[in-house]
């Protein structure tokens, strides 16, 4: 996974570049790796997904307004949305800004430097991105549960069960143009038609039970 060092990196050489097309002056950029920083009630935070990683860029109100106003001098303008297009167009990854800043206390500070003006700093964290919550269902859904295709039903005294042999024949409750149950531990799932797929039987779903199991289970009498 791409680190924060080379995320800074690629991110500062972009970030000259733009301040040189923007302002026409050369900046001196000084970067301060592993800084520990305080989290300032007035910092702006934008936020974006980028190789891996979810992108914190900060800044407190007075250098964020101070870049605002080099990028656009004298123009009536919302600084706030001049220095948010700016971060995005200098990663060239489309983010927003963030309700809150990072959990991390440690990040990289970058000092923008231009003659006769203060330095503008900015801070940036790279945080891993959270792993997606798994659903309950998803937690469950490896478990293997026992299958059975079931094609009908037979009820039979004792007696005539004890002469079954083979070549008998036993008849079932069902027609052969109801269709065939699916049972998973025994409750029913769905119903189907019974095919034929590369020499195995199998089955066509044509109805699945979800709320219809009490419909579905109370509708397996037999024909008149």
């Amino acid at each position: 996974m791409t680190s924060q060092s080379s995320i800074l990196t690629r991110w500062i050489r972009r970030l000259t570049d733009l301040l040189v097309r923007r302002t026409g002056a050369e900046p001196t950029i000084r970067r301060n790796p592993g800084a520990l920083f305080e989290h300032h009630a007035t910092a702006l935070w934008w936020r974006c997904d980028l190789a891996g990683k979810t992108i914190f860029v900060g800044a407190t109100e007075d250098h964020w307004r101070a870049l605002a106003e080099l990028l656009a001098p004298g123009e009536d303008c919302d600084a706030r949305q001049v220095y948010l297009q700016f971060l995005e167009e200098s990663f060239g990854s489309r983010g927003a800004e963030a309700d809150q800043g990072p959990a991390s206390a440690y990040g990289d500070t970058v000092d923008i430097g231009f003659a006769d003006a203060a330095p503008i700093r900015l801070q940036l964290v790279a945080e891993a991105k959270p792993a997606p919550a798994q659903s309950a269902i998803g937690c469950l859904s490896e478990i293997e549960l026992p299958l059975t295709i079931r094609l009908g039903k037979a009820r039979m005294l004792l007696g005539d069960l004890l002469a079954v042999k083979a070549g008998s024949t036993i008849v079932s409750d069902r027609y052969i143009t109801d269709p065939v149950e699916i049972l998973v531990n025994g409750k029913i799932v769905a119903q189907g038609e019974a095919v034929v797929v590369q020499g195995n039987y199998g089955v066509r779903i044509i109805e699945v039970a979800g709320d219809r199991n009490d419909s579905i289970a109370g509708s397996q009498e037999k024909k008149p």
